[in-house]
């Protein structure tokens, strides 16, 4: 239980670190924020328009008229201009709670993902680095992927490189701690 709770608390920190680097330091992910000039008056007709809290996909036909008309609406606005918005009413500050959730639910993660490990006798350095990195994908191509399939958002690259990039590193600790 101790070689799990050590292999959990450190790969979570690791974890963190390079979410840290990504997100923050290196700001690998700017193409998912960027600067808009015109921000002042897009927030400003937003918060006038009464629009409640919460994530839109436009143009989207009213849900009410069916499926028939939302396939005719969806056909007419192929080529044309579309966005994703998610609109909160008001900014949050709240890093330190943020970043410990953040820890907390890499903990969790790492405990998960160690006690599969240990319950499938996966050993060996090789074997829990390929498992490391499996875990990565499959986060990557569940969530990440699929979503871009989608809706092409402009950071694909970048999710890929944290799952791989991440994971790696989890497999690199885990493969060395759990073997010696």
């Amino acid at each position: 239980m101790k070689r799990i709770f050590i292999g959990s608390i450190v790969g979570a920190l690791i974890l963190f670190f390079w979410q840290f680097l990504s997100q923050a330091a290196l700001d690998l992910h700017k193409n998912e924020h960027q600067y808009a000039a015109v921000q002042d008056t897009i927030l400003q007709a937003l918060s006038s328009s009464g629009l409640k809290e919460g994530k839109y996909l436009m143009p989207l036909q009213d849900p009410a008229l069916g499926y028939e008309a939302q396939m005719k609406f969806a056909q007419e606005n192929v080529g044309k201009p579309m966005a994703i918005i998610d609109y909160k009413i008001a900014k949050e500050a709240n890093m330190g709670m943020n970043m410990a959730r953040g820890v907390l639910v890499n903990i969790i993660i790492l405990y998960l993902f160690i006690t599969l490990l240990t319950k499938t006798n996966t050993n060996g350095f090789k074997s829990i680095f390929l498992a490391a990195l499996s875990v990565g994908l499959i986060g990557f191509f569940n969530h990440a992927y699929t979503n871009y399939i989608w809706y092409h958002s402009t950071d694909i690259m970048m999710d890929l490189l944290d799952a791989v990039l991440g994971w790696g590193l989890i497999g690199l600790w885990l493969g060395y701690y759990l073997n010696k």
